[in-house]
């Protein structure tokens, strides 16, 4: 995120990346590779902890960001038919945060309720309800949890499985 950085500092430690954000087995219109997103790490990428998608739901090949200088990045990414798109962005359209967002998984059965209990690093612990329509086929789903803070928002995904009625 910061290449002149000098070398051990605070920002040399902070990264930005780009990939498709979609599980490798999910197809959209015959394409394996959708939601471009960029993700931030403020410890050398030991944890990714926020995220933005710059293509949600679109097809995203290869891509790339960098720095251009004055807080301000680009992306440059392959989509659809092999276009090559480059766009801009700045930290506050990131909105990145130095922290981690965790959640425990939870089990459900068709039309119960479950908690899935949510950490944020040194801010906060928050317990959310779930609940499994009764139509849910037995499996496990994973959806995805922001929390959002005026200096930014960090995310995570939370796998629920929704276990046969008893």
């Amino acid at each position: 995120m910061f290449p002149d950085a000098p070398e051990g500092s605070a920002d040399a430690a902070k990264l930005l990346f780009s990939n498709a954000d979609n599980p490798p087995s999910h197809r959209v219109n015959g394409h394996n590779r959708i939601n471009g997103t960029i993700r931030y790490s403020c410890d050398n990428g030991a944890i990714w902890s926020t995220s933005r998608a710059f293509a949600p739901g679109l097809p995203t090949a290869y891509s790339t960001v960098g720095p251009l200088g004055n807080g301000r990045y680009c992306v440059l990414y392959e989509g659809d038919h092999n276009t090559i798109t480059f766009d801009t962005f700045d930290a506050q359209w990131l909105g990145p945060l130095c922290g981690t967002l965790s959640a425990g998984a939870a089990s459900v059965a068709p039309g119960g309720t479950a908690d899935v209990t949510f950490t944020v690093t040194k801010l906060a612990t928050v317990t959310v309800r779930v609940t499994a329509p009764v139509s849910a086929n037995v499996s496990t789903v994973t959806g995805r949890a922001e929390f959002n803070a005026a200096q930014g928002h960090l995310n995570v995904k939370v796998p629920v499985t929704v276990t046969p009625a008893s």
